[in-house]
This record gives structure tokens, sequence and C-alpha cells, in this order.
């Protein structure tokens, strides 16, 4: 009976330790690489653009800290950036593997 707890307990201890990562939201650095202030980033969902992301500009080299407030959902999403001179592109973006989000003239990396 004991040996049978204990191999429970295991058990339960590596489940418990994949939850968080499951749980928590899709956060990350969006780095601007692009010589233009960014003004908006938004993403599409059943092919309605959402509200802006941001809550301030990013300006070129700055570094704006997103947080979707969730992990549900599908990986690759589209987002669209936009410029403050008017310009946007919209790319696929695989929040799954996100950690950094380069936004470059017309594309975005991310590692």
């Amino acid at each position: 009976m004991r040996t049978f707890i204990a191999a429970a307990l295991a058990a339960a201890v590596v489940v418990g330790s994949a939850l968080p990562a499951a749980a928590g939201s899709w956060t990350f650095g969006l780095l601007n690489q692009t010589n233009e202030v960014i003004t908006g980033f938004r993403t599409q969902e059943g092919g309605a653009w959402s509200g802006n992301w941001l809550k301030q500009q990013v300006k070129p080299g700055d570094e704006f800290e997103m947080d979707f407030g969730t992990a549900e959902g599908e990986c690759v999403v589209r987002s669209q950036v936009t410029f403050a001179d008017g310009s946007y592109f919209d790319y696929d973006v695989d929040y799954c593997q996100v950690n950094n989000l380069y936004v470059y003239a017309d594309e975005i990396r991310w590692d």
C-alpha cells in the first residue's frame, strides 16, 4: 500500500509540475527593431481583429512587456503591427514558442 501511495504522489508531482506552464498566460517582450514608433498590436480570431494590446507606444529600440492573460487557444495567431506613419503589416506568430517577439520593418521573428 505504501508503494502505491508513493507512486501516486510521484505521479502527481510530475503532472503538477507541468501544469503551471500550461495554466499560465502568454507573456513576452515585444521589441521594436525598426526606425518607426509602433502604435498598435492586434491579434485576429474568427476573422476579426482584437483591440489594441498596447497601452503605450513602443519607440525604436524599446521593449514592451506583453501579457495576453491566457495561454488557451491556438498557438499560431495572425498578428498585426501598426506604425505611427500609418503603415502596418500582419504576420502569423506561434505564441507557444515566443519568449521575445522582435518587430522588424516588414516581419516578426521570435525566440
